[in-house]
């Protein structure tokens, strides 16, 4: 009995440090808040430097992508000096080596144990997250007393406008920001790709119970009402599919998966009305809130073709732009440009983009040979993720802001640990 408890104290000694620590209350921080993670972030940075100094192995600079990123950062800090809002975007621009180094920082200190650890906080994250959002559903508060948007306290009803929902979106622990749905896509496709490889062998009891994972994280993202997240989810979902099972199951599951989503949609008021919406938008694109702001992103960018207005800069230029339709409903600037290629386009040019491109490119290029052919399914998963995220068409938030830049670094940071254990 003892000898058990100090195998199991060991193994916890040896899979748990101060570094890893710092990885692990990354998730629990994007619930926490910005500052909380900004927080962090700044540590890891610090230990980062520290070890790098120490140990005075400069590797990272061995691989074009992190060439290309330096490249991409200093061009960012440069352009700053040139920009009408020089201390926002100076600011924006500097901080952004925080999250090469995040990256860096993930594949340096996570091993198999504290990898399969790191998952299982996720999980506990995004099941928590997924319960939230439920309650907050079903009752119009979330277990904080946090309001769903367009609840009202008084009548405890969602406000309607005549048949339709007004809106009614879930915003789950994170207070007024809307954001749940992205929190559950984001951090899901960790958890739903790290079984891939041994899934085979897991008993039926637990392929059961990861099953009812999927199911669970759809319905909750799907309740959210955020469209992005959602479609999202469903494209991982069926790179999952293909990755797990053979072409014929994997169609049988689609199948069952679109008659779930169709059946759960039917029978919820809110979400016809925003699958409505949906329509609605793509019908008239050019008229509905993401085509002005898409507009008047463009606009901005044919001002700027080659440098752009500068990072965090695209809320206060797009002030000084002529709105064609003034009288519009829908506003023609908002705080960002609401999709990543052309927030990339206003804000950084035509030099910008290509080097963020390039930088996305070498990275899968010097990091693809080395995922060993066991963990290969695993990285189809995050590669997939990635690619996704970079769709022109699909509205995102802001690149560079830290909430959801955050999400990004660490799937790059795990897609290069992956890498690493082919290497070892």
């Amino acid at each position: 009995m003892n000898t058990a408890i100090i195998d199991i104290y060991n193994n916890f000694r040896d899979n748990i440090n101060f570094r890893r620590s710092l990885i692990f209350l990354l998730p629990i921080a994007l619930i926490i808040g910005s500052a909380v993670v900004n927080f962090i972030l700044i540590i890891i940075f610090f230990v980062f430097l520290y070890d790098l100094i120490k140990t005075k192995n400069f590797y990272i600079l061995k691989y074009y992508w992190v060439i290309f990123f330096l490249i991409l950062w200093l061009y960012l800090v440069l352009l700053s000096f040139f920009s009408s809002g020089l201390d926002t975007s100076l600011k924006n621009s500097f901080s952004q080596i925080r999250f090469l180094t995040l990256a860096l920082f993930i594949y340096q200190n996570l091993n198999l144990k504290s990898y399969t650890l790191f998952v299982s906080i996720i999980a506990a994250c995004l099941i928590f997250v997924g319960i939230d959002n439920n309650i907050q559903f079903f009752t119009g508060l979330d277990i904080f007393g946090y309001p769903a948007e367009g609840y009202s306290f008084k009548e405890r009803i969602f406000y309607l406008d005549g048949e339709k929902y007004h809106v009614g979106r879930l915003s789950g622990p994170f207070k007024n920001e809307l954001i749940s749905g992205a929190f559950l896509t984001k951090l899901s496709v960790i958890v739903l790709f790290y079984p891939v490889s041994i899934f085979q062998k897991l008993s039926n009891k637990n392929k059961f119970f990861f099953i009812l994972l999927v199911i669970f994280l759809l319905q909750s993202i799907l309740i959210t009402g955020e469209r992005t997240s959602t479609i999202l989810f469903i494209c991982l979902l069926l790179v999952l599919f293909f990755n797990l099972i053979n072409l014929k199951k994997a169609l049988i599951f689609t199948t069952i998966l679109t008659f779930f989503i169709s059946i759960f949609v039917i029978n919820s008021n809110f979400l016809k009305y925003r699958v409505s919406s949906t329509i609605d938008i793509l019908s008239d694109y050019n008229n509905s809130s993401y085509g002005r702001i898409a507009n008047s992103s463009y606009q901005l960018w044919k001002k700027n073709l080659l440098f752009g207005v500068g990072l965090k800069n695209y809320r206060v230029e797009c002030k000084d732009l002529i709105d064609p339709f003034p009288d519009h409903k829908f506003q023609y600037c908002s705080s960002h440009p609401h999709n990543t290629f052309l927030e990339l386009l206003s804000e950084t040019g035509i030099f910008g983009i290509i080097l963020y491109l390039l930088f996305i490119f070498f990275f899968f290029w010097e990091n693809i040979k080395c995922i060993s052919k066991k963990l290969k399914a695993n990285s189809n998963g995050l590669m997939a993720f990635i690619i996704l995220s970079l769709i022109p068409i699909l509205p995102s938030g802001s690149l560079f802001t830290t909430w959801n830049a955050v999400f990004f670094w660490i799937i790059l940071g795990i897609y290069l640990f992956l890498a690493k254990k082919r290497k070892q």
